[in-house]
């Protein structure tokens, strides 16, 4: 039989995943501002693709970089963001230009154009945290009121 513990378990485990999501975001965001060494990457490949109505989406942003023997490839611009289509990364990050890029030297793979803090990862953090109590709140109601029906309780 599930009690008001287990109720208080279940969703603190459940709202915790969007919150760990984000928080993983914030640390590489900082991270890479003090860990990450640049080298050249070549920009393979930029697009932006439409909606229906013909307004961008996103930017869709491809480049590539050697670390040591080995070639990487990235599609970030910034830890936190979206690629959010904007013209000036269009005229910034040219399609066979030679860029900066920078790269965590005990994960080569994890790489960005721009280290730091995106100011808009600022509305993610809000959203999850909000979003993560509103889960909490709706699955120990959700679960208590199971466990109330199938005890048959009218008390806590």
């Amino acid at each position: 039989m599930l009690d008001y513990n287990s109720a208080a378990i279940v969703a603190t485990l459940a709202s915790a995943i969007p919150l760990f999501v984000v928080v993983r975001v914030v640390y590489l965001a900082f991270v890479s501002k003090t860990r990450f060494v640049s080298t050249d990457c070549l920009i393979d490949t930029h697009d932006q693709p439409k909606n229906e109505d013909g307004e961008p989406i996103q930017l869709v942003l491809k480049y590539s970089y050697r670390v040591g023997n080995r070639t990487f490839s990235g599609r970030r611009y910034y830890f936190g963001s979206k690629n959010e289509c904007n013209p000036e990364l269009l005229i910034r990050y040219p399609a066979g230009s030679r860029q900066t890029v920078f790269y965590d030297p005990k994960y080569p793979s994890r790489s960005s154009l721009q280290v730091g803090f995106h100011p808009r990862l600022w509305f993610w953090i809000i959203t999850a945290m909000v979003g993560s109590s509103i889960l909490w709140i709706a699955i120990v109601v959700g679960l208590v009121s199971v466990w109330k029906l199938e005890s048959g309780s009218d008390g806590l």
